[in-house]
């Protein structure tokens, strides 16, 4: 009779445990992102680029990002390596229009042929707005992000971006 008495509390927790488990699959643990960047560096327009992220959720509303970007002209060459906090609605319900934002930092190498490479530490502030076109895929409308160099690449950045997320 005591194991009985014993087994009720543990089927209770059993139960509770399996409530917490579901709770937690009503958001999306990650995204992919891949799209197009257009860039303008200080006074220096570099349309043609691509920028890759990955973030990982670990609530509906924030997670940790990790990016890289790349853009070219002319032989100058612009590559960052940045890592952050996004805030967004990742809920598996909801709206279909999903506006996040994000703080980043990391390395940004600059390059030109002819010249030695500058390398210093940049951080990023910016955001944008998603379409979530199915349950697995999303549209990045846009993106619009501000960049401050500093050390060898001191300067500003504005990039405008866009392309696809995976869920």
């Amino acid at each position: 009779m005591k194991k009985f008495f014993f087994m009720i509390p543990m089927v209770a927790i059993m139960f509770a445990a399996a409530s917490v488990v579901n709770a937690q699959d009503d958001y999306s643990k990650g995204e992919f992102f891949a799209g197009y960047q257009f860039s303008r560096i200080e006074s220096t327009n570099i349309p043609a680029g691509f920028m890759v992220a990955g973030t990982g959720n670990f609530s509906k509303m924030l997670g940790v990002k990790g990016e890289y970007s790349y853009s070219s002209k002319d032989g100058a060459k612009s590559n960052t390596f940045m890592g952050g906090l996004q805030v967004k609605d990742n809920s598996s319900e909801g709206s279909q229009v999903r506006p996040f934002a994000h703080v980043l930092g990391g390395l940004v190498r600059y390059s030109a042929d002819g010249f030695p490479s500058a390398n210093g530490f940049g951080m990023t502030v910016g955001g944008g707005i998603d379409y979530k076109a199915t349950e697995k895929v999303s549209i990045r409308l846009a993106q619009v992000d501000y960049r401050r160099g500093f050390g060898d690449v001191e300067g500003n950045t504005v990039r405008f971006g866009f392309g696809v997320v995976f869920h």
